[in-house]
């Protein structure tokens, strides 16, 4: 069964829609679609910290449908993933749109991003 999120969660009058199509023990899928910009920015902030509080802080961001996203857009991404870091959780992007991989590229976000490197293996010499 995909969980939903309620209409306000799940579909901003900004022409964003947060939907996640899968959750487990470890977190959940969140594909976004439609623009982050200074409209919709805070109901993305707001949609993906419901998502950490109900499904867990690990998140994997399905960003493919996102058509275009601005400064305060990028902010809120930041700020979510920030959440749920401090939870100790991620938040990171597995597919974006070429717009959106162009912006995390040029401001230097995309280790931002990306998933924690493995932890060292203890049992094999350096």
């Amino acid at each position: 069964m995909t969980p939903h999120l309620s209409a306000r969660e799940a579909s901003a009058p900004t022409g964003l829609s947060i939907q996640v199509t899968w959750a487990g023990d470890h977190g959940c899928t969140v594909v976004l679609s439609g623009e982050i910009d200074i409209v919709s920015a805070d109901d993305l902030y707001q949609g993906l910290t419901t998502v950490m509080r109900r499904y867990g802080p690990r998140i994997a961001l399905d960003a493919a449908a996102v058509h275009f996203c601005d400064a305060r857009g990028l902010g809120a991404l930041v700020r979510a993933a920030n959440h749920a870091r401090a939870h100790g959780g991620g938040l990171i992007v597995v597919a974006a749109s070429p717009k959106l991989s162009t912006l995390i590229s040029v401001t230097g976000l995309a280790r931002r991003f990306a998933p924690a490197p493995p932890p060292p293996d203890r049992h094999r010499p350096p």
